[in-house]
């Protein structure tokens, strides 16, 4: 029996315009009241840019759970506790922006409420914020255009890069050839959205923490996701299910498919498998 639905947002519990349908609310909740099942999101995003979503589904209400920032953090809603796991350390924040500028990337320097953005020589702010302001890593933060590392307010999470989805692609060829001092883990969230972390600090590792503090087994917990840093997490659990939209990588890891996020693709799978899973 299922005990934990882990649901990635952007790309799988949201629809494109970035709602939760009402089939999916009606499904998750009838799981998290019906059926005794803890709802957990894990994204990209920090609490506060979570929270939306969490509300749309009865996430404090449901005592559920939150991975932010790909596993820098864990969130309980049953008693406000939040863990931090692991954050980047100064020197690993400098050689990656420095390995960055070289191919004179415009930098996103990821904080847990703020982004601080290093741009290449000849980029101007003002043109930067005209083609970039409506990215989702942009949307309801603050953001600093910096010029040093020493200007940075806050511990960084992650680092970014928003391009063209083929120059994500070759940027992320160029870094794998890098002989870095430490190791990272190097993938994109979306076709255009390059992220960067230490190694080690994942979705699947903070997942895996729950799992161990729950008493959670692999083929009692379903993982939906749809990017490259949701594989860590399909890679623990048995039930493992790719969003029709995701990723081909994705796709590959997974031990299913559904249908897409904007075909209630989570409602889908738990009817598909109900007998099976509940």
């Amino acid at each position: 029996m299922v005990k934990a639905v882990v649901m990635d947002l952007d790309g799988t519990l949201l629809t494109s315009d970035k709602l939760v349908s009402q089939p999916t609310k009606d499904k998750l909740d009838w799981l998290a009241k019906e059926r005794g099942v803890t709802l957990v999101l894990a994204s990209g995003r920090t609490k506060n840019r979570m929270q939306d979503a969490a509300d749309a589904i009865k996430l404090e209400a449901r005592n559920g759970m939150l991975i932010e920032s790909n596993g820098v953090a864990l969130y309980n809603f049953q008693d406000g506790s939040r863990e931090v796991i692991r954050k980047m350390h100064d020197d690993e924040v400098a050689e990656v922006v420095e390995v960055l500028q070289k191919y004179q990337c415009e930098i996103l320097i990821m904080g847990d409420e703020d982004v601080f953005i290093m741009l290449p020589k000849g980029v101007k702010e003002s043109y930067y914020i005209s083609q970039n302001s409506n990215m989702e890593g942009m949307r309801n933060r603050q953001f600093y255009f910096i010029d040093a590392l020493d200007q940075l307010t806050q511990k960084v999470n992650k680092i970014c890069v928003y391009n063209r989805s083929d120059k994500i692609e070759e940027l992320l060829n160029m870094l794998k050839q890098e002989d870095l001092k430490h190791a990272y883990w190097m993938g994109r969230a979306l076709p255009e959205w390059l992220e960067i972390m230490p190694e080690g600090v994942s979705k699947g590792h903070a997942l895996k923490k729950l799992m161990d503090i729950n008493n959670w087994n692999e083929d009692e917990v379903v993982v939906f996701g749809d990017g490259e840093n949701d594989l860590s997490m399909l890679e623990v659990v048995t039930y493992s299910v790719a969003m029709d939209n995701a990723m081909d990588t994705v796709k590959e890891t997974a031990n299913f498919t559904t249908a897409s996020n904007d075909r209630d693709g989570i409602v889908k799978f738990f009817n598909d498998k109900e007998e099976e899973l509940l």
